[in-house]
């Protein structure tokens, strides 16, 4: 089996405008193990509220949007970037894909990618426990 090691971070964009194409490789090609590979983008210094990096966040959806054909939700900028509570930390999203990919290394791409779409696509927050839980019960 051959394996694809893809560099993912659950926050970054760009991860999040690649899962369609993601889905299309697990399609075509299920002889290919993909495996996330943590990035730690909002770690240390980087972590901090949502609201407060919104700006960053709508000039750099828009590039993504343009280049992928995948835009961030306005569930997501309601609930996440218009949330002052919501803190952004790659932390806990980055251990529960480890963790599937430790329990189940075959469903971990596929987790890693329905945590982003609950994230940016349905405006869940990736440090609450009860989305992680949600996820995994629908895998």
């Amino acid at each position: 089996m051959i394996r694809l090691l893809y560099g993912y971070d659950p926050l970054c964009g760009w991860c999040y405008g690649f899962v369609p194409a993601l889905r299309r490789l697990r399609e075509a090609k299920p002889d290919v193990a993909i495996v996330p590979v943590m990035g730690g983008l909002v770690t240390g210094a980087r972590i901090g509220r949502y609201a407060d990096m919104g700006g960053y966040i709508r000039g750099a959806s828009a590039r993504m949007t343009a280049v992928t054909g995948v835009a961030l939700s306005p569930a997501f900028f309601a609930r996440i970037i218009g949330n002052p509570d919501i803190v952004a930390s790659s932390i806990v999203p980055c251990a529960a894909v480890l963790q599937v990919r430790d329990v189940a290394p075959e469903r971990a791409a596929e987790y890693a990618s329905a945590i982003q779409i609950a994230h940016f696509g349905e405006g869940e927050d990736l440090n609450d426990p009860a989305t992680h839980a949600r996820v995994a019960r629908e895998l």
